[in-house]
């Protein structure tokens, strides 16, 4: 397996005050002063709004929406290239949505998917283009470019473990959040050519897709060293799978589902409204809370409980609550660290810190400020930290 180190040397004490969420599950606070913008040579640059992250022993690699689309740091934080212009020609792009490094590759390396050029391609940590391969017809992702302004859900996850890709597959367009569950986990080569499935999406919801709603619960998933981790909205478990599709094992969230309020939906009506009309939307004067009662039907009953899931190293998983006090579409501050042995940790992250590679030293992410730009963020929060106020779930090996 790969090593990963923390960048910089970086290694913050944790400092987080305690209390407790609704049920009385532990919450631990991470100040917004602890939160560290990592001091890139020459300058921090800001990022327009990331996309991924791959950490790798050399370094951290990150993926952001507009040119230069690649950066590269290293892991001494010594030095940094950038990469990536837009366009359609060897090394450009149009709309890449996941970076994976090379593991083993002299120089480093990584490979960027780019659904816009329908290539995948492979640069250095030096910014060198290696080349590039068109992606596979029967495997590309298709999906709205915006799919991710409309929805909580992620159609654009891709993992790496040596040689073997493992990736989302969907036999159709990707508009909207149910047309994630016509989709499927499978693996795959570097260019997306589907190869065995692992696991359907619509096997882990209830009680079927005929009956699923907006804002019902969809699965969400991430490669956990060599097992699969996906959370699995029928069980209300985490599912840890081997690479065939048999379940190894679970972890039950402790939680239970909370009522979708009004409120919801009013500001998610809100936020579909302003991306339709623009700054015009504040002279409409909608009427919000008439809508939301008229449509109230077409939305699940209760609230997902997760919406997103990373992994911490090889048996640790991270799953982000659905909580619209910051984000209408329910990408919420406070994630669910759940470790193998089933102990589980509440951690609220500063609003406007947005995680994306979790380690066990602490959390990458990015930080946005009042422009709207992005800086690559470090947060402290170390699982010796979690423990006085962490709680046990229930765990079985199957």
């Amino acid at each position: 397996m790969k090593k990963t180190t923390v960048l910089g040397g970086l290694w913050l004490a944790s400092w987080m005050s305690s209390c407790t969420v609704g049920g009385g599950d532990p919450l631990a606070r991470i100040p917004e002063e602890t939160i560290q913008e990592y001091p890139f040579p020459g300058g921090s640059p800001s990022f327009l709004s990331v996309r991924d992250m791959a950490l790798a022993e050399e370094g951290l690699w990150v993926l952001d929406s507009s040119t230069p689309f690649l950066t590269f740091l290293s892991s001494d934080g010594s030095d940094r290239a950038q990469m990536g212009t837009e366009g359609d020609g060897p090394g450009e792009f149009r709309f890449p949505v996941a970076v994976q490094d090379i593991d083993g590759s002299d120089p480093p390396a990584a490979m960027v998917w780019d659904l816009g050029t329908g290539r995948v391609s492979r640069f250095t940590s030096s910014g060198d283009f290696l080349g590039s391969e068109p992606l596979h017809a029967g495997g590309i992702l298709r999906a709205r470019a915006g799919i991710r302004k409309v929805s909580y859900a992620n159609p654009f996850r891709i993992r790496t473990l040596g040689d073997t890709v493992v990736s989302n597959f969907f036999p159709r367009r990707i508009d909207r959040t149910s047309d994630i569950l016509s989709g499927a986990i499978l693996l795959a080569n570097s260019t997306l050519e589907p190869g065995s499935e692992i696991t359907k999406f619509v096997d882990h919801i209830e009680p079927s897709s005929s009956s699923w709603k907006e804002w019902g619960d969809v699965p969400t998933w991430d490669l956990c060293g060599e097992t699969l981790v996906v959370w699995s909205p029928a069980s209300r478990e985490i599912l840890k799978m081997d690479l065939a599709g048999r379940t190894v094992g679970s972890v039950s969230l402790g939680r239970s589902p909370s009522p979708l309020q009004d409120e919801d939906v009013e500001g998610y009506l809100q936020r579909m409204a302003r991306l339709e009309l623009g700054p015009s939307v504040d002279e409409a004067a909608l009427d919000l809370g008439r809508m939301a009662r008229s449509v109230r039907d077409r939305f699940a009953e209760n609230r997902p409980l997760v919406v997103d899931l990373h992994c911490e190293g090889n048996l640790t998983a991270w799953v982000q609550t659905f909580d619209t006090s910051l984000d209408p579409l329910g990408r919420g501050p406070i994630w669910q660290r759940i470790s193998a042995d089933g102990t589980s940790q509440m951690v609220r992250f500063p609003g406007p810190f947005s995680p994306f590679v979790f380690t066990q030293n602490g959390v990458f992410g990015v930080s946005e400020n009042s422009e709207g730009s992005q800086t690559l963020a470090w947060s402290p929060a170390q699982p010796g930290a979690l423990s006085p106020v962490s709680h046990q779930l229930s765990l079985q090996e199957r």
